[in-house]
Order: C-alpha cells, then sequence, then structure tokens
C-alpha cells in the first residue's frame, strides 16, 4: 500500500509540472502511462514555443533546467551581454542550451555531449531554434586526453558518465582542446558551464593554459566521483570570485565563478 502511495505522488508530480508544457493534463497522463517503465520512451514537448524533444529518462533534466529554472543566477548576465559566446560541456539534450537561448537570442555556443544518442537529440533540439552558423556541437567526451573511452549509457541519462565498464566507446576531448576550438575566431569565453558526471578532475587537467580565457565558469562537482578540493584550487587561482549557489534540491554543489565584472 505504501508502494502504490508513493507511485501515486510520484505520478501527480510529473501530471503538474510536465501538463504545461506538453499541452494539458490528459496528453501528459496518456504520455506517463505509455512512458512507465520505459527510459528510453520518446516524446515532445513545447518550450517557449519551440518543440523540445526528451525521453522519460530526461524527465529530470527538463525539470529542474526548465521548469525550476536552475540556472536562473545567470539571467541577469546572460540578458545584458550583447552577443555572449557560451561553451556547454555536457550539454545533454540541450536543456541548458535552450534555456540559455531563451535569455538572450543572440547567444553564440560550442556544445560537447559524450552520449551519442543524447547528441542525436541535442541536435534536433538545437536546430528547432537555433539559426545555423551560431552552434557548433561535438559528440565527445569530457576528459584528460583524446583517447578513445569506455562511456556508461545506464540508469537516469543525466548520470551517464566515463566508466571503465561502459557501454559503448566515444572520443575524449580536453579542457584545452575545447577553448582552442571554441576561441579560434575570438579572444574569450563569456560563459562555460560543465556537468559531466565526476570527470571534473580529469578535464582540468589541462586547464591551467587556458582556463584564463573563460571569463565565467559554472561547474557541478560530484564529491563521490572524483577529487574536487583539487578542482576548487585551480579555480581560486584563476577567479577572484567563487560562488557556491544556494537552495538547491541536488545534493551536488553548483560553482560559479567570475573576475567581479
Amino acid at each position: 500500500m505504501a508502494s502504490l502511495y508513493a507511485h501515486g505522488k510520484h505520478f501527480i508530480r510529473r501530471l503538474t509540472w510536465l501538463s504545461p508544457l506538453m499541452g494539458g493534463i490528459f496528453p501528459t497522463a496518456k504520455y506517463l502511462f505509455r512512458a512507465r517503465g520505459e527510459p528510453m520512451e520518446i516524446s515532445r514537448l513545447v518550450y517557449n514555443g519551440a518543440e523540445l524533444e526528451f525521453r522519460n529518462c530526461d524527465s529530470t533534466a527538463v525539470k529542474e533546467v526548465l521548469v525550476d529554472e536552475e540556472y536562473n543566477f545567470l539571467s541577469a548576465f546572460l540578458q545584458s551581454c550583447p552577443e555572449p559566446f557560451i561553451i556547454d560541456v555536457g550539454a545533454h539534450i540541450g536543456t541548458f542550451s535552450l534555456w540559455a537561448y531563451h535569455q538572450n537570442p543572440k547567444i553564440r555556443m560550442l556544445m560537447v555531449e559524450a552520449n551519442p544518442a543524447s547528441y542525436e537529440i541535442l541536435v534536433r533540439n538545437i536546430k528547432q531554434t537555433f539559426s545555423e552558423g551560431l552552434y557548433e556541437i561535438l559528440n565527445k567526451a569530457a576528459w584528460r586526453n583524446v583517447d578513445v573511452l569506455t562511456f556508461s549509457t545506464t540508469g537516469d541519462s543525466m548520470g551517464n558518465k566515463v566508466s571503465p565498464d561502459g557501454d559503448i566507446e566515444v572520443g575524449g576531448i580536453t579542457f584545452a582542446e575545447v577553448v582552442k576550438i571554441a576561441s579560434k575566431n575570438r579572444n574569450s569565453i563569456d560563459l562555460m558551464k560543465i556537468d559531466i558526471e565526476g570527470a571534473e578532475e580529469a578535464f582540468f587537467e589541462t586547464a591551467d593554459s587556458e582556463l584564463g580565457k573563460v571569463k565565467r565558469l559554472v561547474i557541478e562537482l560530484h564529491p563521490e566521483s572524483c577529487d574536487i578540493e583539487s578542482v576548487r584550487k585551480k579555480l581560486e587561482q584563476r577567479y577572484k570570485n567563487i560562488q557556491e549557489i544556494p537552495g538547491r534540491i541536488d545534493s551536488k554543489p553548483v560553482l560559479y565563478c567570475t573576475d567581479g565584472f
């Protein structure tokens, strides 16, 4: 009985926040019943007038970024910057990139996503909103080198990560290489957002020479998967102000690093 009650509460919560994005209670309920127990079930919602494709296993990302707006602390900066250039490392299906676009439609972006299935959805979602020439998307895993890596795609799609027990192979890309690609036609990067499920320490091994080109950086740290203190030390050497974002539902810390512009 307790389990049935818990499932019912979970269903009602999802129905409540998804309904405005999926055209009402009835189409949303139909989707939830169809997708029950099917993490890869694909459906579509409408976000700020644009269609967005997502899987059942992507629901947490949709809610956190598009409904709860967990990156809302960036709104004032994005809206005030004339033509911001942003790197999204761990772009997933594009929720952050699309949220950022609706803060400022003049943004240009480089997105990096390792999971090939998420990458394909990301490409389709971005094409719905961004104009050609305003974005580049790479199917790579953020890492310390460019070797071919094993990557786990099991469980919640937000938890996919580099793992020796991974079920697919994907090429790695370093911090230095990401910045090199992003800055080929510009001197600096206005913002880099990083959410790479524990690969932060490995990714930052090549950051020393290129971190100076990144004006602002937002990173989610994963204490159970990497040495977050070594990452913090590199950030402290580069940025004057490092703020841990308060009030998050998720226990993993998010840092916002700036020079106090």
